[in-house]
């Protein structure tokens, strides 16, 4: 792969990021309802909460279900972009992945970084604004998440460089199924439009980046295989 067509797939993702990431669009949409939330999460992403033992619970208890399950999946989307995704990004920018690519496309991981920290960001102010206008605070969130400790178990007893491919391939694998579960979300009708707007802005700079085709780019598997680019 020449250094050309290397630098052509680093300008496209760059065309991408600056017509997409939310970070320059967002327009927290919360903000605009005051007070108005729809305490009700989505039983499509928790199947548990349409439970008929859920369902018979007195109203307060059922609310408070509710509200902690968007507390919890607001603070599993922080743990999994700064604690999972970028420091695979930070490795490729910094060419300490296992995927060394050229430093056009290198210097790309960075918008990946922005934009999962402003994701994390967005999701800390959400779950905030939800404990304001509902009166029910988060309980204590775990540090760690199922995501975070499979990766870890993954890279148990393994060489350096191939955890650092497992944990490479692993986030390309974890953020792909997590945006399919972003795009149910932005399609739900039904429940606060809040929620489906951030979901919406989300997903608008994750699905280009991470809905992997069925042949990556050339370049990523070069790097990934230790050949040249």
């Amino acid at each position: 792969m020449s250094a050309t067509l290397a630098a052509a797939a680093a300008g496209d993702m760059q065309s991408t990021w600056f017509r997409h990431a939310s970070v320059r669009t967002m327009t927290h949409a919360w903000r605009d309802r005051g007070r108005d939330f729809d305490w009700r999460f989505s039983v499509e992403m928790k199947p548990l909460l349409g439970h008929a033992a859920i369902a018979e619970l007195p109203l307060p208890v059922r609310k408070f279900i509710n509200v902690q399950a968007f507390h919890k999946y607001l603070h599993d989307v922080c743990l999994t972009e700064t604690d999972v995704v970028n420091p695979v990004a930070a490795a490729i920018a910094y060419g300490r992945s296992a995927a060394v690519l050229p430093g056009a496309m290198a210097a790309e991981a960075f918008s990946i970084m922005v934009d999962e920290a402003f994701h994390s960001y967005v999701a800390r102010l959400f779950s905030l604004h939800i404990a304001e206008v509902t009166g029910i605070e988060s309980v204590q969130m775990p540090s760690r998440n199922a995501l975070l400790c499979a990766y870890e178990d993954v890279g148990r007893g393994l060489p350096p460089r191939i955890v650092a491919m497992a944990e490479l391939l692993c986030c390309c694998l974890s953020e792909s199924n997590f945006t399919k579960e972003i795009l149910v979300a932005s399609r739900l009708e039904g429940y606060d439009p809040a929620f489906r707007e951030i979901m919406v802005d989300h997903l608008a700079e994750g699905a280009p980046l991470w809905l992997l085709p069925p042949r990556p780019h050339p370049v990523l598997v070069r790097a990934i295989r230790g050949t040249p680019v």
